[in-house]
């Protein structure tokens, strides 16, 4: 009875060491909280490494070829400009962007007026005409163009004749003239107030056109003063083209 008491014994003791052995040879196979934490931050580690070489330690040594190097770089981040041979394309590039840009010289200008105003001919000049007059500090000239240009602009030589202040006394229809006055030899004149004044305006072909401009003088009504148009500008006809 007692060998059967040991037998069942050693029967129960076997069933309890065989699967606890199984299980922590199964338990042994899988990695641990701190195996995996570590294998993270290798991971993470590794990469950062990879991103972020490592720089040179500049020293005595090496400074010239630093120095060698960042001026071949700056050289060439140049802008670099070239033609070719046509002349008609310009192309402008540098490491970043390249630029190409082409052009015609028959292009029509991109303002509204194609034609950049041109001095009159003397020609030309001689035909306009028109009269001009004061209205308060205004200068009021009428021009009829009886040329064949498109005139744009004016350039009157307006002139204010200085009075003469000799001295003398008037006494009813009689005048006292000062004796220097009455043995002058010689006639003297003084210089008179001449002012150029640009008139903008449009005066097509055999048209009359009122050019305005400010004078910017004080004039009283019994003062004289002339004016003459002395330059022009404006655009020449258009040149038809010849028959095919």
């Amino acid at each position: 009875m007692n060998s059967n008491f040991y037998r069942l014994v050693s029967v129960v003791v076997l069933g309890l060491v065989i699967p606890a052995t199984v299980f922590a040879q199964a338990d042994s196979t899988e990695p641990s909280l701190g195996d995996v934490a570590r294998a993270l931050r290798k991971n993470k580690a590794a990469p950062a490494a990879a991103a972020a070489p490592a720089r040179p330690v500049i020293d005595n040594e090496n400074f010239d070829q630093v120095v060698n190097d960042v001026e071949k770089k700056r050289l060439d981040g140049k802008l670099r400009f070239s033609l070719d041979s046509s002349g008609n394309d310009f192309q402008v590039s540098s490491t970043d962007v390249t630029c190409s840009l082409s052009f015609s010289s028959k292009a029509t200008s991109l303002l509204s007026n194609a034609y950049a105003p041109q001095e009159l001919p003397k020609s030309e000049l001689l035909k306009l005409d028109g009269p001009a007059s004061i209205d308060g500090d205004a200068l009021e000239v009428s021009v009829h163009n009886g040329g064949t240009w498109n005139v744009k602009e004016i350039t009157v030589g307006f002139t204010v004749v200085r009075r003469d202040e000799t001295r003398s006394a008037q006494y009813g229809s009689a005048r006292l003239v000062p004796a220097a006055e009455t043995t002058k030899l010689t006639s003297e004149k003084r210089s008179d107030l001449t002012v150029l004044y640009h008139l903008k305006g449009s005066a097509a072909p055999s048209s009359t056109t009122t050019f305005h401009e400010t004078l910017g003088l004080t004039l009283t009504d019994d003062q004289d003063w002339h004016w003459a148009i002395v330059a022009a500008k404006g655009s020449p006809p258009a040149r038809s083209n010849p028959a095919q």
